[in-house]
């Protein structure tokens, strides 16, 4: 799995999944996408609503981990254009594969605290 999805202060190459999808570039991202620009380094939220107040997002969904996955990972090729495919990787199977990992080949316990940490910190 790509390096930006994982927290690397909390990466034990023992455990596959610490630190998974906890990376901060992942959680800029979100916050740049759903709560807003200004809040996506940190700072205190902007006074304008974010997307995931206009769109009534109550709390994240493996759905939206595994959606600014698939964003971040297209930011960070070359493509000018979004496209399905960026040579040989597949953009629509990485979104579904990390939903997989999110919501069938995890723990309930892990899924929980991945989930816990993403609402704590984000919306």
């Amino acid at each position: 799995l790509p390096a930006f999805l994982y927290c690397m202060k909390l990466y034990d190459p023992a455990k596959s999944k610490s630190g998974l999808l906890r990376g901060p570039l992942l959680v800029c991202a979100f916050r740049a996408l759903f709560t807003g620009t200004s809040s996506a380094l940190g700072e205190k939220l902007s006074s304008k609503p974010g997307n995931a107040k206009l769109h009534d997002i109550p709390r994240v969904t493996p759905e939206l981990i595994a959606y600014v996955a698939a964003q971040v990972r297209f930011a960070l090729c070359t493509q000018a254009s979004w496209r399905a495919k960026d040579k040989s990787f597949n953009l629509i199977k990485f979104y579904y594969y990390i939903l997989e990992i999110i919501t069938v080949k995890s723990k309930e316990i892990w899924r929980k605290n991945l989930l816990r940490f993403w609402n704590r910190y984000i919306i």
